[in-house]
């Protein structure tokens, strides 16, 4: 277990949120730094509240805390960092889905993710960036502004990309 990264998660009042915690938090956030550990601040309160909001009353209700991201979201970045893994999304009529794969991970493999076939057939990747698709508000727009790409075999995949792979089996 000492050879693990470590996370640790500070829980705060709400007042102490805001602000990015207390002395107590200080004294953590320095230990922290010292084992090379990250300190994530959080109210378990205030995360309660966020489970029966809409997700943008709980921007909302966040923004007026002052707080970007809740606790949850923090600990899933971080986690996500700490072990070195990424998502990209398959989008199709029926049904959206993130797929976790290692960051730097080519697209043949992130294919043999969803289907070991799809890896031992593949032909290419149709890609949209994930700030691309936001920005142009889907694939269809992101089509017509030249925003999806076709990608080869060494395309190293980026997080958040949108991924429609091509196979032949």
């Amino acid at each position: 277990l000492s050879n693990k990264d470590v996370i640790y998660g500070a829980n705060v009042d709400e007042d102490s949120l805001a602000d990015g915690g207390n002395k107590y938090v200080d004294i953590l956030k320095v230990y922290a730094a010292g084992v090379n550990a990250d300190v994530i601040v959080l109210c378990a309160k205030i995360e309660e509240e966020l489970v029966g909001l809409e997700e943008e009353e709980a921007t909302e209700f966040l923004a007026d805390l002052g707080v970007v991201e809740s606790g949850l979201e923090q600990i899933i970045h971080k986690a996500f960092d700490k072990l070195g893994l990424q998502s990209y999304f398959t989008a199709g009529k029926v049904e959206v889905r993130a797929w976790t794969i290692r960051k730097n991970t080519k697209a043949p493999q992130a294919a043999a993710v969803i289907h070991n076939d799809f890896e031992k057939g593949f032909i290419k990747a149709e890609v949209i960036a994930y700030e691309d698709f936001v920005n142009f508000g889907g694939e269809a727009k992101c089509k017509e502004a030249g925003k999806l790409r076709l990608e080869g075999k060494d395309y190293v995949v980026q997080d958040g990309d949108i991924m429609h792979f091509r196979f032949n089996v």
